[in-house]
């Protein structure tokens, strides 16, 4: 079968499309125009499938979702137990703690989705190499290999030693150790004008908000 947002090849049970990420529908038949029906015409067919890879849209997609949560999590323990954030050595705790927190959260947004919030504001998904929806178990693989390999664990420094890394494995290779291993593919779209914009915008706020926070423990 084929997929009806790209044209291109996807198993019969498969639930995401391998090429562009689009989740299944109907059944798609192929052109009657000859020639190949595969990747590279996909990506003629979708002007906004983005073929290389874009380690620092995955970079910053992470960070989003981890400040999000942060601000979350830290609003939740605020109501609920104001003060327990108070000193330093109890924030750079919170801080490793959310980040072990996410190996468990996002899961569930790659299961359901195939993305998280902060993927999806730029535009990227992550699905099998074979187009199905990964299980939670696989998923949770891939998150854990993500906060072992690529962000180890939050120690300082040390992360910087693996997230350079793993940005060289990307470039060079074009594919994660862990989405090698998991069997993923992650699939960018073009950022319009729009999307930019709204980007910038929730960075902006983001920022404003953890500002406003600072200036309430001072």
């Amino acid at each position: 079968m084929y997929c009806e947002h790209c044209g291109g090849t996807m198993n019969d049970d498969a639930r995401y499309c391998s090429h562009c990420g689009g989740v299944r529908k109907v059944r798609v038949e192929p052109p009657t125009a000859g020639g190949d029906f595969g990747p590279f015409t996909a990506r003629q067919l979708d002007p906004d499938l983005v073929g290389e890879v874009r380690p620092w849209l995955r970079y910053w997609a992470r960070m989003f979702d981890l400040s999000l949560l942060g601000i979350v999590a830290g609003i939740i323990l605020e109501i609920f137990a104001p003060g327990a954030l108070d000193g330093k050595i109890l924030g750079n705790l919170f801080g490793f703690v959310c980040m072990a927190g996410w190996v468990l959260i996002e899961p569930l947004h790659l299961t359901s989705s195939g993305t998280t919030p902060g993927k999806w504001l730029f535009k990227t998904r992550v699905i099998t190499t074979d187009g199905r929806r990964p299980t939670y178990e696989d998923a949770l693989m891939r998150s854990f290999r993500v906060w072992w390999r690529g962000l180890a664990v939050g120690v300082p420094l040390v992360n910087l030693g693996t997230m350079i890394a793993a940005h060289e494995h990307l470039t060079n290779r074009g594919v994660t150790s862990w989405d090698r291993d998991g069997g993923f593919t992650v699939v960018h779209r073009r950022l319009g004008p729009g999307r930019v914009i709204a980007i910038i915008c929730v960075v902006v706020a983001i920022c404003a908000l953890i500002g406003w926070g600072m200036t309430l423990d001072e």
